[in-house]
C-alpha cells in the first residue's frame, strides 16, 4: 500500500553499487521515547494503549512471528559494526534472533502494565507473507549479540512512559 519495501530495497542496492557500501538490515527496534502515530512501531503502540485506555487492539489474530532489539542494543551493534567494518559481508541482519508470536508479545505487555490492561485480536491472519530469516551468521553476530531481554526492554519503556507523564504533570525530573 505504500513505497515502503521499495525505498528500502533501492537504498540497499544504492549501497551495493558504492565501491564502500554495506546495508544492515534492523528487525524491529523498540525503545522508550518513540512518537506513537500511524507509523510507530507495535510494541510502542501497544503499551500506549496499555497506559491510555487499558485494552489494545491488534489488527491482525496475533499469529504472525516477529523478531525484536532494544535500541540500546542496536547502539551497540551499529558501534561495533564500524569497529569491524572491513570484515562485514555486503548485508548484515541486526536482530535478536528470537522469534515471538503477536500473542505472546501481547501477554507480556499486558502482564507488565502498571494497571489493567486487556489485548483484543482481530479475526483477520496478518498479510501473508514469506517468513524470512535473518542472516546472522555475518561477521557482526561473532562479535556482537544483544543482552536486553525482550521483558526488560518493555519495562524500559513502560518506566519511560511514567517518566513522561509525571514530567508532564509537573511532578517528573527534567
Amino acid at each position: 500500500m505504500n513505497s515502503y519495501g521499495v525505498i528500502k530495497r533501492l537504498g540497499e542496492t544504492w549501497a551495493g553499487h558504492s565501491p564502500a557500501g554495506k546495508t544492515v538490515r534492523l528487525w524491529n527496534v523498540y525503545g522508550p521515547a518513540e512518537s506513537v502515530g500511524e507509523r510507530s512501531h507495535v510494541i510502542s503502540d501497544w503499551i500506549h494503549s496499555c497506559t491510555n485506555g487499558g485494552v489494545v487492539r491488534s489488527r491482525t489474530d496475533g499469529l504472525e512471528k516477529r523478531q525484536f532489539l532494544y535500541v540500546a542494543d542496536c547502539a551497540d551493534g551499529l558501534v561495533e559494526m564500524m569497529r569491524s567494518f572491513d570484515t562485514l559481508e555486503p548485508v548484515t541482519d541486526m536482530s535478536s534472533g528470537q522469534w515471538i508470536t503477536m500473542r505472546d508479545l501481547g501477554q507480556h505487555v499486558t502482564r507488565l502494565a502498571p494497571g489493567p490492561c486487556s489485548i483484543e485480536y482481530g479475526a483477520d491472519p496478518a498479510v501473508a507473507r514469506q517468513q524470512v530469516e535473518p542472516k546472522l551468521s555475518a561477521g557482526l553476530h561473532n562479535v556482537w549479540k544483544g543482552t536486553t531481554s525482550l521483558q526488560d526492554g518493555l519495562s524500559l519503556v513502560y518506566s519511560d512512559i511514567e517518566r513522561s507523564k509525571g514530567s508532564a504533570s509537573g511532578n517528573g525530573e527534567l
